[in-house]
């Protein structure tokens, strides 16, 4: 099975640590984002990753080329950044003779069991299955709504007046049925522009293992108070 990590941000929200270092490589308990990606993913037997890269990518390449790992990482340099959606479409061919494949947002510390998410998803012949959680703050979040059987009935990108509190945690898993959702041009976000499209032919997981957006300086500092390994 495959993944794709989405690393290429600024990280402008945590400047200035990011300054002279990427997002994805800022360390929590010692170990930089990328590093607990890996890890997770080879824990979960994941054989192959995809890593876009952007701001700062010759750190990002040389952190790749020392990792001792077992898994068989790849990276894609965007000289602009193509959006979320625009970096699937752009290396589709990476994933799509795969029958499902993880996309997952390489700001987010987590010891999610992808292994119950995966079964989930083949349970519910899901065409994409789409982490969520209860969150405090739901209009900075994209916002889930579901229904019956956790099927997802609408999805709105920052919404000024939230219908739920349940949030995008931006971990997802993507059957091959999706993928003519990515091949459209105009989709550059999945948030805004993908999953709109997906409103009833997707269901939401509850990630109910420890998950934070470490994008902010208040939250980076909390995921190194917070965070363990299980």
């Amino acid at each position: 099975m495959k993944a794709i990590i989405l690393a290429a941000g600024l990280g402008t929200r945590l400047y200035p640590l990011t300054k002279e270092k990427p997002k994805c490589l800022m360390e929590v308990k010692g170990k930089p984002l990328l590093q607990w990606w890996f890890e997770l993913f080879e824990k979960y037997k994941v054989d192959e990753v995809l890593v876009n890269t952007h701001y700062l990518s010759g750190q990002v390449e040389s952190f790749i080329k020392q990792y001792k790992g077992n898994v068989k990482i790849s990276t894609t340099f965007e000289e602009k950044l193509l959006g979320s959606a625009g970096t699937i479409r752009e290396n589709i061919n990476y994933v799509e003779n795969e029958e499902d494949f993880y996309i997952v947002n390489a700001d987010n510390i987590t010891n999610i069991n992808l292994e119950k998410m995966l079964a989930y998803h083949k349970e519910k012949h899901s065409d994409f299955t789409l982490g969520i959680f209860h969150t405090n703050k739901p209009g900075e979040c994209g916002i889930v709504e579901v229904g019956k059987g956790n099927r997802v009935t609408d999805f709105i990108e920052k919404p000024d007046c939230p219908k739920s509190n349940l949030a995008n945690a931006g971990i997802y898993i993507v059957n091959k049925a999706a993928l003519p959702c990515f091949r459209k041009e105009q989709n550059v976000d999945i948030g805004k522009d993908v999953l709109p499209q997906l409103i009833n032919n997707m269901y939401a997981y509850f990630v109910k293992e420890y998950l934070l957006d470490i994008g902010t300086p208040d939250n980076y500092e909390k995921a190194n108070r917070e965070f363990m390994d299980k």
